[in-house]
């Protein structure tokens, strides 16, 4: 998403300069809907915000089906939410380059069975769709001088190094070669609105997470415990924890112990 490098300086002019961003003054619905009555955009960013703030910004974008992004970091630990509003569709669903297999074998049978060359991996998932190209055999039966090449099938991963296209039996056998080239195909996803997210006692685990580090995977409930306890004390005190200082890391440590039972959790 886009918009106008004069359009984001002026709204952090306005922002900076009124009355929503002074920590003792709530936000309320009202004063968004007047700052942002004149202003032309699709996207609000949100980064290193108070808790109201963000909660505020993100409603105001769901209600007026705006796309929001939040980012935020305490110390070691980040998270960044994203809410594109209940149906958004993708060009691309990863923003990765097309996955191409170099093919070792392809069965003749219903389903027909490829695999990849070695010990290739073919990081295809479920649903994707390929077109076969520079096969050595696997002309149709039916029809003279017609090949496999050139033909798209869906495919259904069976292993990371073999998967399945569909019926096949209408070809000869495959001789030798072949690349399986992915398709890129628009995909559409449904968000949630933040406030339903943080109300939510057990964070959604959907196909609109990504992990980064799969031995941490289970770790998500426990880092977002400690958001939220960041998240309250600042609240609480108009400030963010100092560091290294034995005071404030007490009161998160409370804030934390009153939380957990919300998110199932025993600190």
């Amino acid at each position: 998403f886009f918009f106008k490098q004069k359009t984001a300086y002026e709204m952090q002019r306005g922002l900076v300069g009124s009355e929503m961003c002074i920590r003792d003054s709530p936000i309320t619905t009202e004063g968004i809907d007047k700052f942002f009555e004149k202003q032309d955009f699709n996207v609000i960013v949100v980064a290193d915000s108070d808790r109201d703030t963000t909660l505020a910004l993100a409603d105001y974008a769901r209600a007026h089906k705006l796309k929001f992004v939040m980012a935020d970091v305490k110390g070691v630990c980040a998270r960044v939410f994203t809410d594109f509003g209940e149906t958004f569709e993708a060009l691309d669903k990863d923003g990765e380059e097309p996955v191409e297999v170099m093919i070792q074998s392809i069965t003749t049978a219903n389903p027909g069975v490829v695999k990849a060359l070695g010990s290739q991996r073919h990081k295809l998932e479920t649903g994707d769709e390929i077109y076969l190209t520079e096969v050595e055999g696997m002309n149709q039966l039916v029809v003279s001088g017609k090949t496999i090449n050139g033909t798209r099938h869906k495919v259904t991963v069976i292993d990371p190094f073999t998967f399945s296209i569909g019926d096949t039996t209408g070809f000869s056998p495959y001789i030798r070669n072949g690349i399986a080239k992915q398709i890129k195909l628009p995909k559409k996803f449904k968000f949630l609105p933040l406030r339903q997210v943080l109300e939510n006692s057990a964070l959604p685990l959907d196909e609109n997470l990504t992990f980064v580090d799969a031995a941490k995977m289970d770790d998500n409930v426990l880092i977002q415990l400690g958001f939220e306890a960041i998240a309250t004390f600042e609240l609480k005190n108009n400030k963010l924890p100092r560091a290294w200082n034995s005071e404030d890391a007490k009161k998160i440590w409370e804030e934390a112990q009153i939380l957990a039972p919300k998110y199932k959790l025993q600190i």
